[in-house]
């Protein structure tokens, strides 16, 4: 932001002919002329007084041609030629008068207002530091040459040369000049100073949407400076009193600061008004989203990151393939509130299923469904959950069948949104003769790069991470398993799939209850994955993955050995 420009005070030109003025006055009209300039002079006098700029210019140039030596006609010359709007001549006569008489105030405030007239800005700046460095100015043009300094040297992002020109002004309390203090002392990093004045140009603002503009910047520094009681209290003490939004702006500033300070509440309201009226930058939805999502109110923030996602494909906001799936992802995460898997494997393939009848050779199948309420959890998820399995076949002596079919029903908690990681509890529920009636705790973390189909690369590296530990509590049991993979993945269609990963793998599972407590195995092998269910606001809801290696014992039992295979629908 930068401060409101004041209008300032006539350039002077008016004060350069009040300088010649005196010259003329002494000599008067009827006598003879006294010096050769003399009648030009008056003549430029005359025409300056009726408006005629032009022929007042070429009057004082004959006069001064006539006397260079002659301060005052070479004044009434520069101020002449400038209310002719010959700007460009003037500053040439303005240099060359300071070069015959030495530097002066007010031709040097007169340069700078030459150069901003002609876009100049750098020169100006410097012509103005040097007027109200040199003697010769009034409070009055001080004061004016010392603002316009200041706007040029901020627009020129100056900060150091914006407060040389305003510090000597730092007691005066105005808006004029605590608004200019305040953007210069922030752009030189002088924030804690700068956080002063923002308030201080507040507290003297002329009307509410300078004040806003000042409050919210003052809020702002507080923010940055990470004083943030401070900045809350500031922030409601301003919004009760109706000082952060403007009758005509301000109302997407101050929603943007609200969603910073996580007063959410406030923050939804403010989106909204800066929605109605039509004063909402793309990127503020992203700031919506999250703060709804702080709220719990997952279906308003999918609706803004919605709206965020179509401001980019308008191209109005500018988000990476990386940041537009990440806000894909999180729609369709928000968005469910419940999900299914239905799952086969041939051999042990995490904690669960190890923990039935399983054993190297042994074919099992699996169903589970989960609901997941919209609960006010900061972030956190909790799903309640049922899930079933089977085994199928086996080796000769493998039971199957009905009486291997094993339940669970339980609660399950995601803490982090971030992180992948569950705590788990369930009743193990027999269903099956040889099933069990017993509690389970489970703890389970994994994560996976690479296998979504959404970036431009198709070509890149896959790696992946599983860990799992479960206590059985009737039987005493405790189970483990771990499963890491790294590979390389390739996706044959960019932004659909499939996906398909060779892979070298290592995994490690852990019984108390089996003959060889460990068993650690290593192999390569391949995973592939086809997704659906996706949408322009929503990644893949739904996804196909199969998964087959071959294990060769490295350490402990060998049920770590051997061909493992697993097909696994998510929906």
């Amino acid at each position: 932001m930068k401060p409101f420009r004041l209008t300032l005070a006539a350039p002077l030109g008016m004060t350069l002919l009040a300088c010649a003025a005196p010259a003329l006055a002494a000599q008067s009209p009827a006598a003879p002329a006294p010096h050769p300039g003399y009648a030009a002079a008056s003549e430029a006098y005359k025409a300056l007084d009726g408006g005629a700029f032009a022929a007042a210019a070429n009057a004082a140039r004959k006069a001064a041609d006539a006397e260079p030596a002659n301060r005052a006609y070479r004044l009434l010359l520069i101020s002449s030629l400038q209310r002719a709007g010959q700007a460009n001549a003037a500053a040439v006569e303005a240099a060359k008068f300071e070069a015959d008489f030495g530097q002066d105030a007010d031709v040097a405030a007169q340069r700078g207002y030459m150069a901003v007239q002609t876009g100049r800005k750098a020169e100006a700046l410097e012509h103005f530091l040097r007027a109200v460095a040199l003697p010769g100015l009034d409070a009055q043009q001080s004061r004016g040459a010392r603002l316009t300094a200041t706007d040029l040297a901020l627009d020129l992002q100056e900060p150091a040369k914006a407060l040389t020109a305003l510090r000597p002004l730092g007691g005066d309390l105005s808006y004029e000049v605590q608004s200019r203090l305040s953007f210069a002392l922030w752009g030189a990093g002088e924030k804690a100073e700068a956080a002063q004045a923002f308030k201080a140009a507040a507290a003297a603002a002329p009307g509410p949407e300078e004040r806003g503009v000042m409050t919210r910047a003052h809020i702002n520094a507080l923010i940055s400076l990470d004083r943030r009681d401070e900045a809350v209290a500031a922030f409601r003490e301003a919004d009760k009193a109706g000082a952060l939004v403007g009758p005509k702006t301000g109302a997407s500033e101050a929603a943007t600061l609200a969603a910073a300070l996580h007063e959410d509440a406030r923050a939804q309201v403010l989106f909204r008004e800066a929605d109605a009226r039509g004063d909402a930058p793309p990127r503020i939805w992203l700031d919506a989203g999250y703060s709804a999502d702080r709220l719990a109110d997952k279906r308003l923030a999918v609706r803004h990151f919605s709206r965020a996602l179509d401001e980019a494909e308008a191209g109005r906001l500018e988000l990476s393939p990386e940041d537009t799936f990440r806000l894909r992802r999180a729609n369709a995460e928000m968005s469910r509130t419940w999900g299914a898997y239905l799952s086969a494997f041939y051999g042990a393939n995490d904690a669960v299923n190890s923990s039935l009848f399983g054993r190297k050779g042994v074919t099992q199948l699996g169903a589970e469904t989960y609901y997941r309420p919209q609960l006010a959890l900061n972030g956190a998820e909790v799903s309640l959950f049922g899930r079933a399995f089977i085994t199928v076949a086996g080796p000769d002596d493998t039971a199957t069948g009905g009486k291997t079919v094993q339940a669970w029903a339980g609660v399950q908690l995601k803490p982090f949104r971030a992180h992948n990681f569950v705590i788990e509890g369930s009743k193990m529920i027999k269903v099956g003769d040889l099933a069990r009636d017993d509690w389970m705790a489970r703890t389970a973390w994994s994560t996976t790069q690479g296998l979504d189909p959404i970036f431009p690369k198709t070509n890149r590296m896959m790696w992946s991470a599983y860990l799992e530990g479960a206590r059985i509590f009737r039987a005493s049991q405790n189970l483990g398993y771990a499963d890491l993979r790294l590979g390389r993945a390739f996706v044959l269609t960019p932004e659909a799939g499939p996906v398909i990963a060779p892979f070298v793998g290592a995994v490690y599972s852990y019984d108390n209850k089996a003959g060889k407590e460990s068993a650690l195995g290593a192999g390569p092998g391949v995973v592939a994955r086809v997704y659906f269910r996706d949408t322009p606001h929503k990644v893949a809801q739904s996804y196909v993955e199969f998964t087959v290696q071959y294990r060769a014992r490295v350490s402990g039992g060998m049920r770590a050995r051997g061909l493992y295979a697993s097909a696994t629908l998510s929906y």
